[in-house]
């Protein structure tokens, strides 16, 4: 998903009836054509410019894209001008009438019902009241330092306090970057930049990169980057049957608790972002993530020392990590992963998420992500509006015979667990020799 962008590539608006068969031959980075609306555009030479990403376009290669589309692209004339210049033609009758379920003509009417009611609309006093509380805790977190700077009571407090701040910036940067805040991209994006580099020191660029293709594929081996936890952590038989894990793999489910949500943002992040911003040379984003460190030191620095400084960064960072990491997962994880089975987009999300328990708590402690099949199924939806479409979404899967799995966190932790273990006991180490095989054939 993404905005406006560049012009040119493709088809220039051809009148061709395109069948099943002959999109399907179209799925590759280098000839790779999409359906959107029953017409078929090549985005080959394109999908480098898509502002939401080149995988996550050609990931769609050879298949219907309607739905992602429509669910990343709230703000269609920029795009729609473009896609006129990629046109290719139309899908054929039999193709089309395939396409047309009535679970998706059920979607859609929902969609647009929604729309009417004004429930994409943001309440802007929302998301500003947000941001005032996680500035609010960054300061009385400075406050609780200067005030007590020899009490080691008060350096844990400060550090709690950062965390959360930390956190909770996390989930409004997440509301921005997807575009559900303003009515521009460029808002949105200018306030992505703003929450994401100056208050949290990561990437605009490549949390966009990453959470696009998580939202397009979601649980999809090959095309999740959030499942791709090898060969330290394999999830579910697919991913024990295909990926090349280690030889302590059946005790994956004990060491999650030392090398999994203690370690990912206090360093995996931190290491992806550098990497990321030095292989992309995106300077400018460099510069203004620095910026928060630069914030962080002035401000604690003098109070501490630079070494205890650094230690309330990483204590800090661990209660984030703990806090990101199981909220994320809880979704998931315990859900199915598999190859691309090219489901629609309802069906999708149904069988690769679930949501955790409603109320005042654990939508703040969650920032809304505990409807996390609601956000899912609409991204660009602002997320105070979750609460008010669930029970509709739930009519909708029943009708359908799919199930909205709804969980405790308790319970959702617990599926986490049992998911680890039960896939660390199936997990052959003789796949890894396999896979390093195949994929040096491949080479």
């Amino acid at each position: 998903g993404g905005g406006d962008g560049g012009s040119g590539g493709g088809g220039g608006g051809g009148d061709r009836v395109v069948s099943a068969e002959e999109l399907a031959q179209h799925a590759t980075k280098q000839n790779g054509w999409i359906v959107i609306d029953d017409e078929v555009y090549d985005v080959s030479t394109w999908a480098k410019r898509h502002p939401g990403g080149e995988k996550t376009l050609l990931l769609f290669a050879g298949q219907d894209a309607s739905d992602a589309f429509d669910s990343f692209h709230p703000q269609q004339t920029k795009p729609r001008a473009i896609m006129n210049k990629l046109r290719v033609g139309k899908l054929d009758a039999r193709a089309a009438a395939a396409a047309d379920t009535p679970l998706l003509r059920d979607f859609r009417a929902l969609r647009a019902e929604l729309h009417r009611e004004g429930l994409f609309a943001p309440r802007r006093v929302f998301f500003f009241g947000w941001l005032a509380h996680v500035l609010l805790l960054e300061v009385v977190a400075a406050a609780v330092a200067y005030a007590y700077p020899e009490s080691r009571a008060a350096f844990v407090v400060a550090g709690v306090l950062l965390a959360v701040a930390q956190v909770q910036a996390g989930w409004l940067q997440h509301d921005f970057g997807h575009l559900a805040v303003f009515e521009t991209r460029a808002a949105n994006l200018a306030w992505h930049a703003f929450t994401i580099l100056h208050l949290k020191g990561a990437s605009a660029e490549w949390w966009r990169t990453r959470h696009n293709r998580h939202h397009a594929k979601t649980n999809v081996l090959g095309a999740d980057p959030d499942i791709d936890n090898d060969p330290l952590f394999l999830f579910g038989k697919a991913m024990a049957d295909t990926r090349a894990g280690w030889a302590l793999q059946r005790y994956q489910h004990v060491y999650w608790w030392l090398l999994g949500p203690p370690l990912v943002t206090t360093l995996l992040f931190l290491y992806q972002n550098v990497l990321f911003l030095k292989r992309r040379k995106l300077y400018v984003e460099f510069a203004i993530a620095v910026s928060y460190f630069v914030r962080y030191g002035v401000t604690f620095g003098p109070i501490y020392g630079w070494r205890d400084a650094i230690a309330l960064y990483f204590f800090m960072r661990l209660i984030e990590s703990h806090w990101f990491t199981w909220v994320t997962s809880m979704s998931h994880l315990s859900m199915h992963i598999e190859p691309d089975q090219n489901r629609d987009w309802v069906s999708q999300t149904i069988v690769s998420t679930q949501n955790l328990s409603g109320g005042f708590f654990n939508d703040w402690f969650t920032g809304h992500l505990n409807y996390q099949v609601e956000h899912h199924l609409f991204p660009a939806m602002p997320r105070h509006s979750y609460p008010l479409v669930h029970e509709r979404v739930k009519a909708l899967c029943a009708k359908h015979n799919l199930h909205l799995r709804v969980r405790s966190n308790w319970e959702a932790c617990g599926d986490i667990m049992d998911n680890l273990r039960a896939t660390g006991a199936v997990y052959d180490p003789a796949t890894a020799k396999r896979v390093a095989k195949s994929k040096k054939k491949a080479q």
